[in-house]
């Protein structure tokens, strides 16, 4: 059987309510609050010393007859942040906990399963320390199998987002120079003040349908970003840099955007002019 070294995302901390033992090194957790400030939905997860799965893949662990692990109860409470972003998050979980049934061949191995950088080992990798986290492949396979029915729901939601910034996108593009113009129009002539809203407007309209396709593009892509993928800034500091970026951008995607709406009217007010020159 092959064996993969594992390194769960940390999606928070240990409570205040946690009760851990002090006599041995790693400490026995005998009851877990796990504090979320953030979780990516993966099945398995850490906090030192401790490891929490999904009750959804603890049930398929249990079903598959797993050995080396016993399950137990995880009492959880939430950040502000996480509030934020994760409303509508259930949080059913468990509290998973090697035992010394553990050996070669078995599902979950070692006293102390914590570090995924997916290092693979054909055989059992007998050298390593017991902080390491060390999964057979068939427990892989069932985590991987393991989709939370919310994430499955956001997929989806991104790909509708995705579709129908498409069908905006593409209607803004159907609106033609000359069919601008004909709104333009009134029975006594051209309105240059229409003419000015509908080539912002169009202009506007594109660049924020664009922007919305590629939000939901990159939301579809960060379900593919590995749990281990780490940048090298603080939490801080990546919020602080989101937010110059987004200033920023904003300011020159607008400017850019009046660029094209001036564009837009140039070509409307052209086409006027030739129809005008025409009728003459």
């Amino acid at each position: 059987m092959k064996y993969f070294i594992i390194e769960p995302e940390v999606a928070g901390g240990l409570g205040e309510h946690t009760i851990m033992g002090s006599s041995r090194h790693p400490p026995v957790v005998r009851k877990l609050h796990y504090y979320f400030d953030d979780w990516r939905r993966d099945a398995l997860f850490e906090s030192f010393p401790c490891f929490v799965i999904t009750q959804q893949a603890a049930d398929g662990l249990k079903k598959a007859a797993a050995t080396g692990v016993v399950f137990d109860k995880v009492t959880t409470s939430t950040s502000e942040e996480f509030e934020d972003l994760h409303a509508e998050t259930r949080l059913p979980f468990s509290l998973a906990k090697a035992n010394r049934q553990a050996r070669r061949g078995r599902f979950w191995t070692r006293e102390r399963p914590s570090s995924c950088d997916f290092s693979e080992s054909t055989g059992y990798p007998q050298n390593l320390r017991p902080s390491k986290c060390i999964l057979g492949q068939n427990v892989i396979h069932i985590l991987d199998a393991t989709m939370m029915t919310s994430t499955l729901i956001q997929i989806v939601a991104a790909c509708a987002g995705v579709i129908g910034s498409l069908f905006f996108t593409i209607g803004v593009m159907q609106q033609t120079v000359s069919t601008m113009d004909d709104l333009s129009g009134t029975y006594v002539g051209q309105n240059p003040f229409m003419v000015h809203a509908l080539a912002s407007q169009k202009a506007e309209y594109l660049f924020g349908g664009v922007i919305i396709v590629v939000a939901f593009i990159l939301q579809l892509i960060s379900f593919l970003v590995p749990p281990s993928a780490a940048i090298p800034f603080s939490r801080p500091a990546v919020v602080l840099l989101a937010m110059v970026l987004t200033i920023m951008l904003f300011f020159i995607l607008f400017y850019v955007s009046q660029r094209l709406a001036k564009h837009f009217e140039a070509k409307i007010t052209a086409y006027q002019q030739q129809g005008d020159g025409g009728s003459n």
